[in-house]
């Protein structure tokens, strides 16, 4: 499979993105996205998009202190203004879903500690700990997002997932959700986090890997629209060369080729 045959035949179907935050749809497939801007067909669907206004942990304080933000509130207003500058370069539709980002994700059931020590009340009480080890059984944010999901997204149609490189929890979550849900589901490998690991994806039963060639220039341009996030995730801002990777369906293209309108 070549660019061109990825491009056409995404252009003739109505797809949708699963983004688990607010930038990931842009920084892993952005330079794709980009390409189909004139079809106007597809649909981002950013999952986890909100936090709550206290009190925090000590891995949520500091997000929102390295991001220059007092609160996760204004950091979620100003990702969200990003997001729409960014997606606005590729012409896709967005929906976010406002799901509690897992930093913030808390108990149900409250503690006495808790008013005290915030992670006695968080799931994921650290990010490196926490977030990047395993979904907690008791986060019921993978049931949240497929009655979501549901409402939206046609069983049969086409649907772009993360494939939960890195171990994040929420792009596990989402992995799943998609895999649990969808018939037509194409994976993309998750940028940066796939560079930093040397982790591009084993391609699953009748799935192949496909790298999408891209135009740095171009996705530097909507890599920085997120100034929140730009040098935090690359050293000086400075976006390494790379291709964007997918794991795609054997025969991605004919047993899912249903109209050329």
């Amino acid at each position: 499979m070549t660019n061109h045959e990825l491009i056409n035949y995404l252009k003739n179907h109505k797809f949708f993105v699963i983004s688990p935050h607010l930038d990931d749809a842009i920084l892993s497939l952005g330079m794709l996205l980009y390409s189909l801007k004139k079809y106007n067909n597809g649909t981002i669907i950013n999952v986890f998009t909100k936090a709550h206004n206290g009190p925090y942990t000590l891995s949520a304080k500091n997000f929102i202190k390295i991001t220059k933000n007092t609160n996760a509130d204004d950091l979620f207003n100003q990702r969200v203004k990003e997001d729409q500058k960014a997606i606005s370069g590729t012409n896709m539709k967005v929906i976010n879903l406002d799901l509690t980002d897992a930093l913030f994700r808390r108990r149900t059931n409250k503690s006495f500690l808790g008013k005290y020590i915030p992670e006695f009340d968080h799931i994921y009480p650290t990010y490196r700990w926490h977030i990047l080890k395993k979904v907690q059984p008791e986060d019921n944010a993978i049931k949240e997002l497929k009655i979501k999901l549901k409402k939206i997204i046609p069983p049969d149609a086409i649907v772009l997932s993360p494939f939960g490189i890195g171990n994040h929890a929420d792009h596990v979550i989402t992995y799943k959700a998609c895999t649990q849900l969808f018939k037509k589901v194409l994976y993309y490998i998750e940028f940066p986090y796939n560079i930093r690991s040397n982790n591009f994806g084993y391609p699953p039963a009748k799935y192949k890997r496909f790298k999408f060639n891209i135009d740095l220039t171009i996705k530097s341009k909507l890599a920085h629209y997120y100034t929140s996030q730009i040098y935090g995730l690359f050293p000086k801002g400075i976006i390494p060369p790379h291709k964007e990777i997918f794991l795609l369906p054997d025969k991605t293209i004919t047993p899912y080729k249903t109209s050329n309108k």
